[in-house]
């Protein structure tokens, strides 16, 4: 709690808390769409495929479409997940950002995070990592890579659980982390 203050207080110069506020702008954006019932439907489907249901299908789509080269891409993606898992967690503690939710009542959401914090983006993290495999090997993948990675940052702001810098930030760590690995253990 102390840190939370300390961290707020005196190291996030006001300039970060003007980004903080254009950042809340357009998570209440995102929100706004994904309150329609088409909306919410959508939202709450790519919530389900970012807390793990979207992976099996990624394994068996490379699986299937091109047989046993797959499992060299699929124990790299595996790999890179565990690795980034290792160092989420204590830069979430550290940073111990506030989601969205928390803060503005207008942006009260019907699904409950899966920790206290918000930045970085464990699921925007996760998923670049586990993407960014299957576009090392197949740069053609990089189109459908990018939009699944698109939908899954958009329910991540209209679920208000993250500020974009939040997702940003998740990306550029899985990127810095699991692109060096890929291209060193996967032939391209």
């Amino acid at each position: 709690m102390v840190r939370r203050v300390v961290a707020s207080r005196f190291l996030i110069p006001q300039r970060i808390a003007a980004v903080s506020d254009a950042e809340l702008c357009l998570v209440r954006k995102c929100v706004a769409h994904a309150r329609t019932p088409w909306g919410r439907r959508t939202v709450t489907a790519l919530i389900r495929l970012a807390n793990g249901w979207l992976y099996p299908p990624l394994a068996l789509g490379w699986l299937y479409s091109i047989g046993k080269a797959a499992f060299p891409i699929i124990f790299v993606a595996v790999f890179n997940a565990s690795i980034l898992h290792c160092l989420y967690q204590p830069i979430k503690r550290f940073c111990c950002r506030t989601r969205p939710c928390q803060i503005a009542p207008d942006l009260r959401s019907t699904f409950s995070p899966l920790d206290a914090y918000s930045f970085p983006s464990g699921h925007a993290m996760t998923l670049t990592g586990v993407l960014i495999p299957m576009v090392v090997t197949a740069p053609r993948l990089f189109l459908p890579a990018t939009a699944i990675w698109l939908l899954i940052a958009w329910s991540r702001l209209a679920s208000a659980h993250h500020y974009p810098t939040d997702i940003v930030a998740g990306s550029a760590l899985s990127f810095g982390v699991a692109c060096p690995i890929s291209i060193w253990l996967l032939p391209n």
